[in-house]
């Protein structure tokens, strides 16, 4: 079942749009309202205990869509299993497609503490965030993009009412569209890591960007 999320005051265009199918992606590039689709992928048995072990780290590599994903497996700090190298080239050729782009930038983390626990919008046209252990990204259907962003308080109880945050599932491909999305003024998908509340919460976050002004 495909969802849609829409802003108050804005019933003919949808923020947000999930669903279970791949196709639910392409929706980014046809709908120019939208700030972030979520294509919601049931976890998948994969061990990951092994690089959970290697955490903290943070691996980014640049190349050509076809091959940038052996470059990533190559420069983690211990293996990682097969099953998880083919499903971030999987998606580093859907992104690709996408985007229009040949050259990308892969990054995949291993956390131990959140990354970026503030609200804030991507410097970047169009970002995949997909997280394979650990809680997911945060996200909040709110328009204003980064001004409305810094606006935010940082304590979750004083955020305005009804204003509450969603958060993406293990295995969640989403693509959020960030500030320098052609046309998409102000637009950019709020989102932040999730926030720490104790225990174990070690996470690995994938994330790939297009490398702006390096299309052919």
């Amino acid at each position: 079942m495909v969802v849609e999320q829409f802003l108050p005051g804005c019933p003919d265009a949808a923020f947000s749009i999930a669903g279970p199918d791949l196709d639910v992606l392409w929706s980014t590039a046809r709908r120019p309202a939208l700030s972030l689709a979520v294509w919601c992928r049931r976890p998948r048995p994969v061990e990951l205990a092994a690089l959970l072990d290697q955490a903290p780290f943070c691996v980014a590599v640049e190349g050509h869509a076809t091959t940038v994903t052996t470059r990533l497996a190559a420069a983690l700090p211990g293996p990682a299993p097969g099953a998880l190298i083919e499903d971030m080239h999987g998606l580093a050729m859907v992104f690709g497609l996408l985007s229009g782009s040949t050259r990308l930038r892969l990054r995949l983390e291993g956390l131990i503490e959140a990354g970026c626990p503030r609200f804030h919008t991507d410097q970047v046209a169009l970002r995949l965030l997909c997280t394979y252990a650990g809680p997911g990204t945060e996200w909040l259907a709110l328009g204003g993009g980064g001004p409305a962003a810094a606006a935010l308080p940082q304590d979750d109880a004083e955020l305005p009412a009804g204003l509450v945050p969603h958060t993406l599932a293990p295995w969640d491909v989403a693509l959020l569209k960030g500030e320098r999305w052609p046309g998409l003024t102000q637009g950019g998908c709020i989102h932040r890591s999730p926030r720490q509340r104790g225990g174990d919460e070690q996470r690995i976050v994938f994330c790939i960007d297009e490398i702006m002004g390096d299309q052919e």
